[in-house]
């Protein structure tokens, strides 16, 4: 048995951003999930903390009681929260504690059925761990073996209980990129519940290619009845979780030579819907849109044409529909539908080979975001450097391509719209700051090179809005931007911390070395080492990533980190990079509107970046 760790998310002392968004929640149909009610305990505390769902029936008085073995904790009702802590240090023995919620509605109490059992002795309090049942190894017709990874998953309420089910991914040894050529074995879905029972297998068969770009699998409850069903494409000799096979079991499309070998370039391609408690084919049809002819896609060994990508999303601001995508390098093709529980309806297509849209080709990136931009209550879709409207047609476009990073939110507390930090391969357009509703550019900083991550979160406390780095560039939604010191190699998730302290953490070695107070020539060299396959005209890059840590501390794998104001991260890479650096904000593209400041009422003007430096306590308003 191998085990999946189940992590237990916990909201603290969340704050909620009204933003752009104007969904119509009573009438949005919505998962009919329960409580969610979960306890974890704090070993450094000797606390317990506890957190659970607010639900749509809930009243505006709802209040709550937690309770350990029959005896409640809160003094007074919890009102206004959905997070409790207590301190109880009752764990010197091996008994069982159970917790349970109860929801007082002002006329009786709801006592949870959920019981979270914790002990001082249980190293799993603060997660569940749920057993898979791995598949068997498996055999190349080439006669070569490979075995199953746990891949990608998601999770719905299956059965209708309220309680989420995981749906797992099985992806062979062998997987491979659209780019590659080679034989892959079969894709596998499980169903399990959270104890570790499985529902269910499907086998997409052999006529499914199995990497990381072909099957996007959506877990939703589509219909209202709920429960969710899963909506992924398929192909002939694919096999429900039923045993009951799709197609033609005998078919084989499989390319066996040369550069078509283990890929799929032919042969019908479907859609199907499953029960997500039994994993039963309910619906299928032909996907759209069909691969065609190989060339249209703009190559002829099904790269470009083999690129999915999909998404829920409310488009009449009331259901939810499937969306599933092909296409981002050249063609792109969006279809929506709709599942009432008994067929597949098709609400529309945007396909860039329609005149009207022929400009939208080429922007889509590896991913994709939902989101309602403009205020209508339906969700649109940002699809890459363009977005889709509601209703199928193109909202705009930026013409800067393909990219492999995006985040969409609000990035300003003050804000009434939402933005896109997005990240660029066209080594022209760099990293960009944009309106989500309109694509106008708000900052951009770019770069003569492919800028291949990104990534955004609010991770200062001390600085108002979100923070966003990526491959060249570190910025923030409140200080601007500015490029990071040549040849230095962004991690997807950045750490900010104190000033005084910079320790570089050697990716191959684990080496650490403080440096403290050095210059640029003083960092230690060893922790270098020039780029794969270079030439003496080309700049070496370094081999570690920087990280920083708080004054005086001397690991920086031990210390705790502290978070520091934004801008202290920039003089703490500039001592730490092998190299000379020249720092350089960028100009936005066009001047910022007036905006009411939130805390003066006053208009202020946002400041246009010209110079090398912003000044000193600067905070434009968007």
């Amino acid at each position: 048995m191998h085990r999946l760790p189940a992590l237990l998310l916990l909201c603290a002392g969340c704050v909620s951003v009204q933003a752009q968004p104007a969904y119509d929640y009573a009438h949005l149909q919505r998962e009919q999930l329960g409580r969610g009610f979960i306890a974890v305990r704090d070993e450094q505390s000797d606390s317990v903390v506890f957190s659970w769902r607010l639900l749509k029936s809930d009243t505006a008085d709802v209040s709550f009681n937690v309770l350990k073995d029959g005896k409640r904790l809160n003094e007074k009702e919890i009102t206004r929260s959905t997070f409790f802590k207590t301190i109880d240090r009752d764990f010197t023995s091996a008994t069982l504690s159970h917790y349970t919620l109860q929801c007082v509605d002002g006329k009786s109490h709801e006592p949870s059925s959920e019981l979270h059992p914790l002990t001082a002795s249980n190293p799993q309090a603060d997660y569940l761990c749920i057993p898979l049942d791995k598949p068997s190894d498996g055999f190349t017709p080439d006669g070569r073996r490979f075995g199953y990874l746990a891949n990608d998953a998601s999770v719905g309420d299956a059965d209708g209980d309220g309680e989420y089910e995981v749906f797992l991914k099985w992806e062979p040894t062998n997987a491979h990129d659209n780019s590659h050529d080679g034989y892959t074995g079969n894709v596998l879905f499980d169903c399990y519940r959270l104890s570790g029972e499985r529902l269910w297998r499907i086998d997409l068969g052999r006529n499914i290619r199995a990497g990381a770009h072909y099957t996007q699998f959506m877990v939703y409850d589509l219909d209202g009845d709920g429960r969710a069903e899963v909506v992924m494409k398929t192909a002939d000799g694919t096999r429900d979780g039923v045993g009951q096979c799709i197609g033609d079991s005998t078919a084989n499309y499989v390319g066996q030579t040369g550069r078509a070998q283990g890929r799929i370039l032919e042969g019908p391609e479907y859609l199907s819907v499953f029960d997500g408690l039994t994993g039963r084919n309910l619906y299928t049809t032909d996907y759209v849109p069909p691969r065609g002819n190989l060339a249209d896609w703009g190559d002829t060994y099904g790269n470009r044409s083999e690129r999915y990508l999909a998404c829920i999303a409310y488009l009449d601001g009331h259901h939810p529909s499937v969306v599933m995508c092909r296409g981002y390098y050249t063609r792109t093709v969006l279809a929506a539908w709709d599942w009432d529980g008994q067929t597949l309806q098709q609400r529309w297509v945007f396909d860039t080979d329609d005149p009207r849209w022929r400009g939208y080709a080429g922007q889509g990136n590896h991913n994709l975001r939902v989101a309602d931009v403009d205020a209508d209550g339906c969700d649109e879709i940002t699809y890459g450097s363009m977005a889709i409207d509601n209703d199928g047609t193109g909202l705009y476009n930026t013409r800067m391509g393909h990219g492999d990073a995006l985040h969409l939110m609000p990035f300003y507390p003050d804000s009434t719209t939402l933005q896109v930090w997005d990240v660029h391969e066209n080594r022209r357009d760099g990293s960009t700051l944009r309106d989500a509703r309109t694509g106008r550019i708000i900052f951009q900083l770019k770069s003569n090179t492919d800028v291949g991550r990104g990534m955004a979160a609010d991770i200062d406390p001390t600085s108002p809005g979100v923070e966003m780095w990526s491959s060249t560039a570190v910025a923030s939604a409140m200080s601007g931007a500015k490029s990071l010191p040549s040849g230095y190699a962004s991690p997807s998730t950045l750490p900010f911390g104190g000033t005084a302290t910079c320790s570089v953490k050697c990716l191959t070695t684990n080496a650490l070395a403080s440096t403290t107070g050095r210059s640029n020539s003083q960092c230690p060299s060893k922790f270098f080492r020039p780029m794969a396959g270079s030439t003496t005209a080309r700049r070496a890059i370094p081999a570690c990533r920087p990280t920083f840590s708080a004054t005086g501390a001397k690991r920086s794998s031990s210390a705790q980190p502290t978070v520091a104001n934004f801008a202290s991260i920039l003089q703490p890479i500039r001592r730490c990079t092998a190299f000379p650096v020249s720092w350089k904000t960028y100009p936005t593209v066009s001047p910022l509107p007036p905006r009411m400041s939130a805390t003066t009422n006053r208009p202020k003007q946002a400041f246009i970046l010209e110079n090398n430096e912003l000044p000193a306590n600067h905070r434009p308003i968007l």
